[in-house]
């Protein structure tokens, strides 16, 4: 990671932690941090499940993750373009489209996502392995 990047890092986090620690998130809870897949009761029928959602603050979700609980797994992750709607303090640290993609695609994105959570929650079995390679170790804001 670039010293760029990790200022940018740092920066976001203390944004999140300082300018917006009383905002309302939305907060995915899971026993197993997989959210939206497919899961087994204890007969072996499978059933396709979905996250609870509950609100919170910033604050009280990032003390989630600073408290870890067994089977009590948090993130913040939402399809409908939250980092543009939900978390607009952010903007300024990102780029809201990759120029390449966009070319290839003849288009802008539909939605630009923020995911936040600890190593233990993914948004499915096969985005854990890329994530896991560019997860950011979340530390204490600066």
């Amino acid at each position: 990671m670039s010293d760029f990047q990790h200022d940018i890092i740092k920066r976001s986090f203390k944004v999140l932690h300082e300018e917006s620690s009383e905002k309302k998130v939305t907060v995915a809870i899971t026993p197993n941090g997989l959210a939206d897949g497919i899961a087994k009761d204890e007969t072996g029928i499978e059933y396709f499940v979905t996250p609870l959602e509950v609100e919170m603050t910033m604050t009280e979700f990032l003390n989630t993750l600073d408290r870890k609980r067994e089977k009590f797994i948090t993130y913040i992750q939402k399809q409908n373009s939250n980092l543009t709607d939900d978390f607009k303090e952010l903007l300024c640290d990102v780029e809201l489209e990759i120029p390449f993609a966009s070319k290839a695609f003849n288009k802008t994105p539909d939605a630009v996502n923020f995911w936040m959570g600890d190593d233990r929650a993914v948004t499915s079995r096969v985005m854990r392995q890329n994530a896991s390679r560019r997860r950011l170790d979340r530390r204490k804001p600066v």
